[in-house]
Order: C-alpha cells, then structure tokens, then sequence
C-alpha cells in the first residue's frame, strides 16, 4: 500500500523493515528509522492502536534520552516500565544518531494535540479497532502518559532538573494515577545525589552492571523489599505517592538539584537543529536482514506443509461456494469411497477405478432424475380431511425412491 511507503531523495522506502530494525535497537540510526516510521504514521494517519502508539512514543523518547548521554545510566530517571523494554531491545551503547528529536518532539505534539481535540485527527488512533474520534473519555487516558514522555524527553537539552517546574511535574506524574513509578540509577562508583532530596514516588537503584538494574527492575513492585538487595537504605518503590512538595519544598531543593547537575552526564547538544530538511535525504535505515542457508530437508517439509494449507483452503472455499446438488454429489461419492476402502478388490486396483468411476457417476443421474420428476413445491391451502393422503402419498414417494437406489447397488 502506497500509505507505507515514504517519500526519499533515493525513491519510496518500505518503512515496516525500518520499524522492526528500530525494535531491536542494533544498528545507530534505530532511532532515525523508528522516528521516520511514527513521522509516516502521524501525518499519513495510518490506523494504528493507540496502546500501540503510546508504547512507540515511549520506546523512542526513552531511548533518545539515553543516546544523548551515550547510554551512561549514571544519574538518569525514567519510569521503571522505559527501562525494562529499554534495556531488553536496545544493544548499542554509543554512537547513536539523534538527529531527528527536533521531529519526534514535533510528532508527539501533533499525537497529543490529537488526543486533546479529537475530530478526524485522532480517527486513526484505535481502540478495540475503532476510531477514538468521538470517544474523548477514552482519549483522556492516554493523553498523561504521552505528555510525561515529552517531559521527559524534553529537558536532556541542559539539565533533567533545570527546567523549574517541568521537572517538578514530572517527578509527581506517579501521584494518586495509575502511571508507574520514576527509577533513578546511581553507579556505585559515583557520588550519589543527597538521599532527602528525592521525592517519594522516585526510587533510587544503586548498580554495577546493566545485570544488576534488569533484576532489580524485574523484581516484584509491590514488594516491601524491592531493590534492597542492591543498596541498604534504598527506599520503597510505591507508585502512588500521597504527598506533592509544596512550593516551599520546590525552593529548598533549587540548591541540591544545582549540586545533582553537576554529577550527571551532560548531554549532547550538537546535532539539535532543524532536521526538516533532512527527512527526504535520508536513505533507507534498514540495513538488509542476514540471509541465512535454509536446509533441504526443511524445504521440502516446508512445501509439503504449505501444500496441505492450500489444499485445505480450497477446500473451505469450495465447502462455502457449493449448492444443495453439488454438496448432495460429494456426499456420493465420499460414501462411495468410505464403502470401498473395506472391499477386497482383485486384479489390483482396477476394478476399484470402476467401481468409484462409475457407481458414483449412475448414483449422481439417478439423484439428478429423482430430484428433475419432483414437482416444485409449493405450499397451496388444502382442507384438513387431505392431510392423511398426503402423508401417504410421501411414504410410497420414498419407498420407490429407495427401490431405485437398492437396483443401482445391487
């Protein structure tokens, strides 16, 4: 279909191939080519579930928020759910391109603009494969998750905690919603941020490896002693904190979120700029998919398998297509088959050609005739006294329909 086609200086591209190399995260443009599939989605308003969207959003604004500090976890929040796919499909750990995130920022506004509004925009966002256009109760629900995702991409420019009141909502976006809970990863190696500072629905996860922060954040949530194991005095990772700072507590922490700044990786601001007119330049992200030597073995069970799907379509579609005479006709002559198979035929199989050639071919004629000297019928309003007759009259109708095929068997 043109609609997943986009448009390129080399020609139209496939953008499926670019989506799934994207997933699994191997290859330094994954996030040009995720990116470029959500741009053909947006603007080309290709039905997609909203579930579906949601995560893609997600998947790419936390992995644009790694890249820009080179995939260093020291000193980087995100909610817990980001880093558990993050971590499971994203293999690189440098030089990775960003040079679109002025376009996912402009894309993810466009979606919550969308989502605010309604109307045709949001006709190609599903629910249960239906257009959200006219359910604005079902829009409200994801529109908290994607507003976070863009808090969180947002302020990597400078500073996750310099941007005043941005920083603010998105630590408190846990509080009384059903949006999982912020993670903050500390290296052991590095001077952790003072411990009162963090707010109560932000769990700190002290680690060594990537190993230590996949177990940790695969851990039970609802358990007391999550991510105890790893740091003593690590907090509870509650998900619904009761308690939002006031605007006393918002100043007294000004000095500590400058003092945190200093221990976190700066991110990398040089390829920010209007990428516009890049889009059309970029050539195909996917690299060719490696081409692996299939035995032969396997293809010919494969064909064999493949021939029997067919066969078995075909099938069902003739099932579907046939009238009351040809399913009469087929049920013939798979009696006649089913009669064979427990017959001793001599001379080979000869005999047996004849019998299933020809018996099921006069029982065929014999039908068609029955069925040609019925008269049509009809249902015309006769007295009650002809009822008895006509009954009667039935019964020796079959009787010498049964004689007829009793002769042709026999």
């Amino acid at each position: 279909m043109p609609i997943f086609y986009r448009k390129s200086d080399a020609g139209d591209i496939y953008i499926v191939p670019e989506l799934l190399l994207a997933l699994k995260g191997l290859d330094s443009q994954f996030l040009t080519g995720g990116i470029l599939f959500l741009r053909q989605v947006v603007n080309g308003r290709i039905a997609l579930d909203i579930n579906h969207l949601r995560h893609l959003i997600e998947f790419l604004s936390g992995g644009v928020t790694l890249a820009r500090v080179n995939f260093n976890l020291h000193n980087v929040t995100l909610p817990r759910t980001w880093f558990i796919s993050l971590l499971q499909h994203i293999n690189r750990r440098d030089n990775v391109e960003t040079k679109l995130f002025d376009q996912l920022l402009a894309l993810i506004r466009q979606v919550l603009s969308a989502l605010v509004h309604g109307g045709e925009p949001a006709a190609s966002f599903l629910f249960e494969n239906r257009g959200m256009a006219d359910m604005p109760a079902l829009r409200e629900l994801d529109i908290a998750p994607i507003c976070r995702a863009l808090g969180l991409t947002t302020p990597k420019f400078e500073s996750w905690y310099g941007q005043g009141g941005m920083g603010s909502a998105v630590h408190h976006s846990t509080t009384d919603s059903p949006l999982d809970g912020l993670v903050q990863l500390c290296h052991e190696s590095s001077t952790p941020p003072k411990q009162q500072l963090l707010p109560k629905n932000v769990t700190r996860v002290t680690f060594k490896s990537v190993d230590d922060v996949r177990r940790a954040l695969n851990a039970n949530p609802s358990a007391a002693t999550l991510l105890s194991s790893l740091r003593a005095d690590a907090p509870t990772f509650v998900p619904g904190g009761k308690k939002i700072t006031g605007p006393e507590g918002r100043g007294s922490n000004a000095e500590g979120e400058a003092e945190e700044a200093g221990d976190r990786p700066d991110a990398d601001t040089t390829d920010v700029a209007d990428s516009q007119n890049l889009v059309n330049s970029i050539a195909n992200t996917a690299a060719p998919l490696p081409q692996e030597a299939i035995p032969e073995a396997q293809l010919i069970i494969a064909r064999k398998i493949l021939k029997g799907y067919r066969r078995l379509v075909l099938q069902r579609e003739l099932q579907q297509k046939r009238s009351p005479v040809e399913a009469s006709c087929n049920s013939i002559h798979e009696t006649c088959l089913k009669l064979s198979s427990n017959m001793d035929w001599p001379n080979g199989l000869y005999y047996k050609k004849l019998y299933l050639g020809l018996i099921p071919h006069l029982l065929i004629c014999v039908n068609a005739a029955i069925v040609k000297k019925k008269p049509p019928t009809k249902a015309p309003v006769q007295p009650e006294l002809n009822v008895e007759e006509d009954i009667v009259d039935d019964e020796d109708q079959d009787v010498d329909d049964y004689h007829v095929y009793d002769k042709f068997l026999n």
